[in-house]
């Protein structure tokens, strides 16, 4: 009886450990995601709007951009990063790999508050982005976003790391990288979104 018992217990651990193995490959094994194109009209519109408003502004690399979104200049932003890469450890996404038609293009901002005590900042936001053709006909959506400390409100003077990252099209011309913020606003149900503004676009190379 014990030896039964010893063998059931062995049979039991084996397997414990084996899904656990399992698991842990799942976890380590690269995502693969094909470029969501967005073409509904209406959105795009409103794109090209946001973009064409006295609030936006271009962005180069490496280079600090003052930006108000109340009027008032009251912070500086700088893509510090933009690169290509066929495979990626993105923050809290894991490892992304593109395929034999696609591509993963990433980026980094900075953004720093200057002053000011009110919570909707941009500083505050969640920073996302699409990649566009020229005429803004259509985008591809950069899905995986980050930001660095995620937590926290920061008033007066602060800073935060966003890190945006999506796949397109391999062989596919796009021109601009456009970026925009949501702020995401307690209420009775949960966490719902407000409006965003496409506030920036970067011209790609």
């Amino acid at each position: 009886m014990k030896k039964i018992f010893k063998f059931l217990f062995l049979g039991i651990l084996i397997l414990v450990i084996a899904g656990f193995i399992s698991v842990k490959n799942q976890q380590n094994k690269p995502k693969t995601f094909e470029p969501y194109k967005i073409t509904d009209q209406k959105y795009l519109e409103r794109v090209k709007s946001d973009l064409s408003s006295s609030f936006a502004i271009d962005l180069e690399l490496n280079k600090e951009v003052l930006f108000g979104q109340l009027g008032e200049k009251d912070a500086k932003i700088n893509l510090l990063e933009y690169k290509k890469y066929d495979e990626l450890n993105f923050p809290g996404a894991g490892k992304l790999k593109a395929d034999e038609n696609s591509k993963i293009l990433y980026f980094h901002l900075k953004v720093k508050r200057l002053s000011g005590e009110y919570h909707n900042h941009i500083v505050n936001s969640n920073i996302l982005g699409l990649a566009c053709d020229k005429n803004f006909s259509y985008c591809y959506s950069l899905d995986f976003r980050k930001r660095e400390p995620e937590e926290g409100i920061i008033t007066g003077q602060g800073e935060r790391d966003f890190y945006i990252a999506g796949f397109v099209p391999k062989n596919e011309k796009l021109n601009y990288g456009v970026f925009y913020y949501t702020f995401y606003q307690k209420d009775i149900i949960g966490a719902s979104p407000s409006e965003s503004f496409y506030f920036a676009k970067f011209k790609l190379y």
